[in-house]
């Protein structure tokens, strides 16, 4: 598959920006993954609305349950312990939140396939090798968790003959990807000093958390759309029983 339109707009992947030619199994999936999270995005979006709109009347219908269990008009206290209740239960979700958290939930995800698109090649490659399923899943699993996106796609280079011609920018960025993506698997997106070490930008602090903002998330959509179809198209060459039928 080669994909000639970068990523440019708040959507996930547009199946009309993409231009399709044959793809391993491994890179179907991961596309498949790709259009199948866009549209449980799409719908949690329309569910957002409808409990945004249920919490909203939530406190007037608890009232008015409770003036009818009481026969009688309920105290001013009473109801605004309802309403603090309320507040307790359903923290108020706004759209900038639901935002937030879909960027966050979207990048681990996105990096998540990355690796998991990897790991599915690297372990065929070295069952094709004769080692037996147990021990590659082992092997694969310490290089993709252990190595630098360098040293990965060297080795796949030197030892699978997966000549792939991936540019050391994209590399690179792939790299600041892992490094984001740990900074909110491991510590809720707040910068450390480690973070700062290799993110040397006057704009991030230590303790502030990292803005998952519009810009990076096209930005590392992009940086996979510039990777995977272009060591598919390669790896279907070194293993054309791979391709998708």
């Amino acid at each position: 598959m080669r994909n000639n339109n970068k990523f440019e707009d708040n959507e996930i992947f547009d199946v009309n920006k993409v231009d399709f030619k044959p793809v391993s199994v491994y890179h179907k999936t991961f596309l498949q993954n790709f259009f199948l999270y866009q549209h449980y995005y799409s719908e949690k979006r329309k569910s957002l609305g409808e409990f945004l709109e249920w919490q909203e009347n939530f406190s007037n219908k608890m009232i008015k349950n409770l003036t009818n269990l009481k026969s009688r008009t309920i105290t001013q206290d009473e109801i605004t312990s309802i309403k603090e209740l309320n507040t307790i239960l359903f923290p108020r979700i706004s759209d900038k939140l639901f935002s937030s958290l879909k960027n966050r939930m979207y990048f681990l995800f996105l990096y998540s396939e990355v690796e998991n698109y990897f790991f599915k090649c690297m372990k065929y490659l070295m069952i094709s090798k004769s080692f037996p399923d147990n021990v590659a899943e082992k092997n694969t699993t310490d290089v993709i968790m252990k190595n630098s996106w360098y040293e990965i796609l060297k080795m796949f280079k030197e030892l699978y003959k997966i000549r792939h011609n991936i540019n050391d920018d994209l590399i690179q960025e792939l790299n600041n990807f892992r490094t984001i993506r740990n900074l909110f698997a491991h510590g809720n997106g707040i910068i450390t000093n480690r973070f700062l070490k290799r993110f040397q930008n006057p704009d991030f602090h230590v303790g502030e958390i990292f803005d998952l903002n519009t810009d990076i998330i096209p930005k590392y959509t992009n940086t996979i759309i510039g990777i995977i179809p272009q060591f598919d198209e390669v790896l279907l060459k070194k293993c054309p029983e791979l391709v998708d039928i």
